[in-house]
C-alpha cells in the first residue's frame, strides 16, 4: 500500500517473515484455502485456469488490470469489495473468515 495508506512504509527489495506475524497462521492455513479454490474451480468447471471468472480489474473500477494485465493471462475471484450480497463468504467462508481475522484492515481497504 501506499504511504498514505501506511504511514512509515518503506520499500526495500526482502522484508523479514517476524515483521508478518500473521503470515505464520495463513500458511498454516493453506489446506483449508486450497480446497476452496478446488471446490470454485469445480463449480466453475474450471479445474487448468478458472476462464469463467473476469481477468483481473475487468469487472471494478481498480487499476489492477492496468498492472497485472500485460504480464499474462490473469484471473482474479474477488473475495472482499463486492458489497453487500457477495457470494465469497459462501464459496470461501474459512478463508475470508481467517483473512478478516487476520488482517482486518487490509479487508476493510478493499
Amino acid at each position: 500500500r501506499p504511504p498514505m495508506f501506511f504511514p512509515g512504509l518503506r520499500s526495500k527489495p526482502w522484508w523479514p517473515r517476524e515483521d508478518f506475524p500473521w503470515a505464520e497462521t495463513l500458511e498454516a492455513s493453506w489446506r483449508d484455502i486450497k480446497r476452496e479454490m478446488l471446490r470454485l474451480c469445480s463449480v466453475t468447471k474450471s479445474e487448468d485456469m478458472p476462464g469463467s471468472w473476469p481477468k483481473v480489474g475487468e469487472e471494478r473500477a481498480t487499476q489492477d488490470g492496468d498492472i497485472i494485465a500485460p504480464g499474462g493471462e490473469w484471473r482474479e475471484y474477488v473475495l472482499f469489495g463486492v458489497g453487500p450480497g457477495g457470494d465469497a463468504a459462501q464459496d470461501a467462508p474459512r478463508t475470508c473468515a481467517l483473512l478478516e481475522e487476520l488482517l482486518p484492515g487490509a479487508v476493510a481497504m478493499a
